[in-house]
């Protein structure tokens, strides 16, 4: 009886550690629904928090894929600057559009391409802080730019009456707003991260 109590005993401990860590054999059909989907660490998906980083990460740009709706309460104060920026091209533009419209058909059509442009993605950036935005906001303001150089240097077709006029104050206002705009949305570019899609 007693030598056969340590058997007994080393039984019962190996019959614990059994139950302590089930095992599942997912081989078989009929037990393919208790299987885990997941082991401690992972997540659902049976991606470990490391591995959802990795993959949250842009290949080659180093920056984090940002959640939409973490995109929505950034930078704040930011996006007002560049919301009021980009509306106050689209009003200059609007002033000016009624002296342009009989003078030059294209100009006036780029005008009211600008006010377009500007005035949506000031929308956008109003609901939510997105680096695709900052790139239209800061395209739409670098391309206002050059159109003011051309229009004071060689001119635009069929409207060269503002070459040399550097000096005028409708001018010379939105050379001002969109530069703000262009130099605030290439720092935007760089320092706000992708929204991830869906």
């Amino acid at each position: 009886m007693d030598a056969a109590r340590p058997a007994i005993v080393i039984a019962a401990g190996a019959a614990k550690s059994t139950a302590a860590t089930p095992s599942y054999n997912c081989g078989r059909p009929a037990l393919a629904a208790t299987c885990p989907t997941s082991h401690p660490g992972e997540d659902r998906l049976g991606q470990s928090p490391a591995a959802q980083s990795f993959e949250r990460s842009r290949p080659g740009k180093g920056m984090p894929l940002m959640d939409s709706r973490e995109a929505v309460p950034r930078d704040q104060v930011g996006r007002a600057v560049g919301i009021v920026g980009l509306v106050g091209i689209a009003l200059i533009h609007f002033l000016d559009a009624f002296s342009v419209i009989d003078e030059s058909k294209f100009v006036f059509g780029l005008y009211i391409m600008l006010m377009i442009v500007t005035l949506l993605a000031g929308g956008i950036l109003l609901r939510t802080d997105s680096r695709r935005t900052w790139m239209l906001a800061g395209g739409a303001a670098g391309l206002t730019l050059i159109g003011f150089v051309l229009t004071r240097t060689t001119g635009l077709p069929g409207f060269p009456d503002n070459v040399g006029e550097w000096r005028e104050p409708l001018g010379l206002a939105s050379l001002w707003v969109e530069g703000l705009v262009l130099v605030l949305g290439v720092y935007k570019v760089v320092t706000t991260p992708p929204i991830e899609d869906g």
